[in-house]
């Protein structure tokens, strides 16, 4: 059966016809004025008496309760009573949603705090009142920078962005937290804690093993290198059958020498982070000359393959001369390394808009591009590459050492074609009157 609506029509209909009985019954009694005007005011004193009873049902919606009339009224009250029943399936719907979400995220191991755009505390799970010693019922409502007062978290908080920082925790101080801010909606924010003292534990004992690993194979590595090149003046004398091994182990000890130079200097990149150990004026250009003759000197297989240069011989800038010299030296050495005997290299030096460029250019076998985001990992080698001489140190090294002077190691590379290593200086380092 179709639902019936109250229209204008219908609603005009029943007052005609109320008002038209009236006036019938008057015009029996002979005022049939007065009577049209007694059924006009019966016909509101009905409907004030259906809104006076929908306003009752409306404070007790129950079916039980609601008004039943065989007038246009009922339509109306039908009408109601299915958009209540739609609202309470949604409302039930809503709760078993939000219910489900408090389960997941309490089951969350990582402490999370909801946070409004007042910085305000609107839920915090059960791991960040174990982690971070925060009470649900005390803090919810008050600034999390006046819970959390560490002058680093003050300024994640304020910051705009995604980014995390370390601190050590609130209720333990021998434990470090890195906390990460997500921001979303409205201004609103969720903070994401996560334990990392085992990490960063880990992460000491191997930097401490490198240190001392490499301070430990100094000493023996120069008494060697001392006997190899005292042997070296008189190797002539030696039986044929030594002067093969004795050539590779002068080149063994070589590689573990150098092997030990990076990881010391990987240490010290390490532990001095992203600040260099001093600043001054530095020739780059002079550097990279300096750093080709040392090399054409020691390694003659350099020779074999020819280097041109571009070279902005007035562009110097301010940076930490021992360790730029390293990177410059680490890239220089690798793209020799990796590049086959008569196969070009080219070397630019040059000023752009945002500041000093480095390249260096080959036309080596080229690297496959997913191995590219892995050369900067400590002692990691292509595949294929086993059998070339360097540390797999060096990209590690040249990463930690552009870091510490704001920038980054690029890469691009087409097997088959060559590779090209670089990096930008901004113009901050470029020295003054250059």
């Amino acid at each position: 059966m179709p639902r019936q609506r109250l229209t204008w029509p219908r609603l005009i209909r029943h007052a005609l016809l109320a008002i038209g009985s009236g006036a019938s019954i008057g015009w029996l009694a002979g005022y049939p004025r007065l009577g049209a005007s007694f059924g006009l005011l019966v016909f509101l004193l009905w409907n004030l008496h259906h809104l006076i009873a929908l306003d009752r049902w409306l404070a007790n919606p129950k079916l039980k309760n609601m008004p039943n009339t065989d007038s246009y009224w009922q339509p109306i009250y039908n009408r109601i009573h299915e958009l209540q029943r739609g609202s309470k399936k949604r409302k039930k719907r809503l709760r078993n949603i939000i219910k489900r979400f408090r389960r997941s995220t309490e089951a969350i191991p990582d402490p999370t705090i909801l946070l409004n755009r007042r910085n305000e505390v609107e839920w915090i799970n059960q791991s960040a009142v174990d982690d971070l010693g925060l009470d649900p019922r005390r803090d919810t409502g008050k600034r999390i920078d006046q819970l959390i007062r560490a002058p680093r978290f003050v300024e994640l908080i304020n910051a705009s962005g995604k980014h995390a920082i370390d601190i050590p925790s609130p209720i333990n101080p021998h434990r470090t937290l890195s906390i990460k801010q997500v921001k979303f909606g409205d201004q609103e924010s969720l903070l994401i804690a996560r334990d990392i003292t085992e990490q960063q534990q880990l992460e000491n004992i191997r930097k401490d093993f490198i240190a001392n690993a490499s301070h430990e194979l100094k000493t023996p590595l120069t008494i060697i290198q001392g006997y190899l090149q005292a042997m070296d003046t008189h190797k002539d004398k030696l039986p044929e059958a030594f002067r093969t091994p004795f050539e590779q182990i002068r080149q063994q000890t070589r590689r573990m020498a150098r092997l030990t130079e990076d990881m010391l200097a990987l240490a010290r990149a390490e532990e001095h982070g992203k600040q260099p150990v001093k600043t001054e004026t530095i020739d780059i250009a002079g550097m990279i000359e300096e750093l080709l003759h040392d090399m054409r000197e020691l390694d003659t297989s350099a020779e074999a393959r020819p280097i041109s240069t571009d070279i902005d011989t007035r562009l110097s800038i301010t940076g930490n001369p021992e360790t730029l010299r390293i990177l410059l030296g680490n890239l220089l050495i690798n793209s020799v390394q990796h590049t086959p005997p008569g196969t070009p290299i080219h070397i630019s030096w040059y000023r752009t808009d945002k500041g000093a460029r480095f390249t260096i250019e080959d036309q080596g076998p080229g690297i496959p591009a997913n191995q590219i985001p892995r050369l900067t990992e400590r002692f990691y080698r292509g595949e294929g590459q086993a059998g070339h001489k360097g540390t797999g140190l060096g990209l590690a090294l040249c990463k930690h050492i552009l870091e510490a002077h704001g920038s980054q190691l690029e890469i691009s590379s087409v097997p088959g074609e060559g590779s090209t290593f670089g990096f930008l200086l901004s113009s901050r380092h470029i020295a003054t009157g250059t």
